[in-house]
């Protein structure tokens, strides 16, 4: 009977057992009831009647006592079915309670009477499981929101930083560019008046040009005119030759006609002695006049030779003053396009020097906004210090979160270990970056081997063959940044922050190529 109700609910089983019960009482009671009138019935009132009454009662009490034993009996199997498994769902409990891993299976028969119970203790660690994996994802992606955020507030530190170097520079470059515009307005305007001065003197050069070049001109022909009347007196002194060379003809001849009267005057003798001397004189007047001939005509020859150097010396003088005007003419439009292009300077001098005097003003502008630029990165820079500062805190706050969260956990879970890993990994980063900002405080103790950090005891743990290789080839990067780590801390104590920002840039590619391989080995191993 207890085998034919055990399958059923608590109160099924209970309600069964209390009908037995009232069942068997009826069936005592009225087994009684029969017994006794049949007795009285029988023998009456007579002590055979009393000792059978007696029988009676006691067969009575036999089976009421058996009755109870049976409802003892009956009680304790269901007790023993129900205190059974809820015994075992307690120690699968306080399991829980001691090493927080809720990534158990509750192996209980779920058909009893505590099957409910079971099935709901079953759906609640899987529930469970279920929340600590997506609790461990967005405290993942918290932790990289983190690092994220810490990183952009490094880079907009340094670039206001940077900036804020640069307006200065800008600044002081601007005011020297306001200052040098202010003196090249002055010097302009200088070089204007100088330009004006040179167009009044190009002008007076250009007038004084012009009256040379009449002057050459005019004496260019007088130079012709002289030049004409000097040939004309080379034709006179050809002429004079013609007529020299007729005289020195009839020289010649009344020498000879001389010559020939002495010879007849030597011929007639005394009486001729008087012809003779005359023809003596003629012929010393004939000689005369030969050599005066020959001294003209040497001193014509001088003459000719002197008026063709003259002839030479005014063509000359004719080619240098038509090179002469030529030249003045080139030099008067020199002077124009001088006098042009001066007019040109001056006018481009007035823009320039407005032109300067605006840029000036403009450059003042600038150099103003560059102050509130300055200003405005000075704050930015301020607020990405406080944003540092916050993101550290928020680094600590994780940490505890994560630390409070840790009292439950789905270790079993490989994705779960994944990015627990990745979170351990981030919020370590995160406090490096919180340490180089001044914000926390890292001891070189702290810094241990690359095996002894969560990250490296969690892969210790792993069994050798069911690492994936993309997780095995992050050990070596691992290794790296905790040396990494180690040479930040000693170069930030001992004051070298440069150094210690270069190896932190170093730091986070390296953590780029840790985070790469944890994403790779997302597929659970075998």
């Amino acid at each position: 009977m207890v085998r034919l109700i055990s399958g059923f609910s608590i109160g099924v089983r209970l309600s069964a057992i209390i009908v037995i019960a009232l069942l068997g009482a009826i069936a005592i009671d009225g087994i009684a009831v029969t017994l006794l009138s049949d007795a009285l019935i029988g023998v009456g009132r007579s002590p055979l009647a009393t000792e059978a009454i007696q029988g009676h009662l006691r067969l009575i009490a036999v089976c009421v006592a058996g009755l109870a034993a049976l409802l003892w009996w009956a009680g304790w199997l269901v007790t023993r079915s129900i205190t059974g498994p809820l015994n075992e769902l307690t120690r699968l409990l306080q399991d829980v309670v001691e090493d927080g891993n809720v990534y158990r299976a509750v192996a209980l028969d779920r058909h009893g009477a505590t099957g409910p119970l079971v099935t709901a203790v079953d759906h609640l660690l899987e529930h469970l499981r279920r929340f600590l994996v997506r609790v461990q994802d967005r405290v993942t992606d918290l932790a990289l929101s983190g690092d994220a955020l810490s990183s952009a507030g490094l880079r907009v530190s340094h670039q206001m930083s940077t900036l804020d170097g640069e307006t200065s520079q800008v600044a002081t470059a601007m005011t020297e560019m306001s200052a040098s515009a202010e003196e090249v307005a002055r010097n302009v305007e200088t070089a204007a008046e100088h330009s004006r001065t040179a167009v009044a003197r190009a002008h007076t050069g250009s007038e004084l040009v012009g009256r040379s070049q009449v002057a050459i001109g005019k004496l260019a022909e007088d130079v012709r005119d002289a030049s004409e009347r000097t040939r004309q007196l080379a034709e006179d002194a050809e002429n004079i030759r013609s007529i020299v060379d007729v005289i020195r003809g009839i020289a010649e001849q009344t020498n000879l006609l001389a010559l020939n009267a002495a010879i007849e005057a030597a011929r007639a003798g005394e009486g001729g002695r008087g012809f003779a001397i005359v023809a003596s004189e003629v012929r010393a007047l004939a000689e005369r006049t030969q050599a005066s001939t020959n001294e003209i005509q040497r001193r014509i020859e001088h003459l000719n030779l002197g008026v063709q150097d003259t002839l030479g010396v005014m063509q000359r003088c004719l080619d240098r003053t038509g090179q002469s005007q030529q030249r003045a003419l080139e030099a008067r439009e020199a002077l124009d396009s001088i006098t042009t292009a001066a007019t040109t300077i001056s006018t481009l001098n007035g823009e320039i020097a407005s032109a300067a005097l605006e840029q000036s003003m403009v450059s003042e502008d600038i150099n103003r906004n560059i102050v509130n630029i300055s200003a405005i990165a000075g704050t930015t820079a301020e607020l990405a210090e406080a944003s540092s500062k916050q993101n550290s805190q928020f680094g600590s706050i994780l940490s505890d979160l994560i630390e409070t969260l840790g009292a439950l956990h789905a270790g079993d879970n490989w994705h779960y270990q994944l990015a627990a890993a990745k979170t351990s990994h981030l919020l370590w980063k995160i406090r490096v970056r919180a340490f180089l900002d001044g914000h926390l405080a890292l001891a070189s103790e702290e810094a241990v081997s690359h095996h002894e950090c969560k990250f490296g005891r969690w892969f210790d743990s792993l069994a050798a063959n069911t690492i994936p290789p993309s997780l095995a080839r992050a050990m070596k990067p691992h290794e790296h940044l905790h040396n990494l780590v180690r040479q930040i801390i000693q170069l930030k104590q001992t004051g070298y922050t440069s150094e210690a920002e270069r190896l932190f840039a170093e730091l986070d590619e390296v953590s780029g190529v840790i985070l790469e391989r944890l994403d790779e080995g997302g597929a659970t191993p075998k």
